[in-house]
């Protein structure tokens, strides 16, 4: 049967659709190669060495309201999109809203909070 033929690219790390010539996400700028789609069946949170972090060698990079949860799992999978580990967790203190909170390895630290930082630069502020 012959192979169907592709009329977009689905970004692994956001699910936003591209033009099939597309080399990175339109919307989050994460890597559209077909072997970083194709190894991880467009999901990269397949690789168990992307999910775990070192508790002994962690920061936290950013936190949440438990509201935006699925901003901040947009975030650790932009993050795990790009080789960088990261981790969920919340944080739940009597009497104050509870958060989730994203963790990396000290190492990525720098390199995770850039690519946040541009990430978040990029997008049209609302109203725009």
């Amino acid at each position: 049967m012959a192979e169907m033929m592709k009329s977009a690219r689905t970004c692994p790390a956001c699910g936003t659709s591209n033009i099939v010539a597309a080399t990175t996400c339109a919307d989050c700028g994460a890597e559209l190669s077909d072997s970083a789609i194709e190894g991880a069946n467009g999901f990269f949170d397949n690789d168990p060495a992307l999910e775990h972090v070192d508790p002994e060698n962690r920061v936290e990079l950013a936190r949440y309201e438990t509201d935006t949860g699925a901003e901040a799992e947009i975030d650790c999978g932009l993050l795990r999109a790009n080789g960088i580990a990261c981790e969920l967790g919340a944080q739940t203190i009597p009497g104050l809203p509870s958060n989730m909170i994203l963790w990396v390895s000290k190492k990525d630290a720098q390199a995770a909070r850039t690519l946040l930082d541009e990430v978040e630069s990029a997008e049209p502020e609302e109203g725009d």
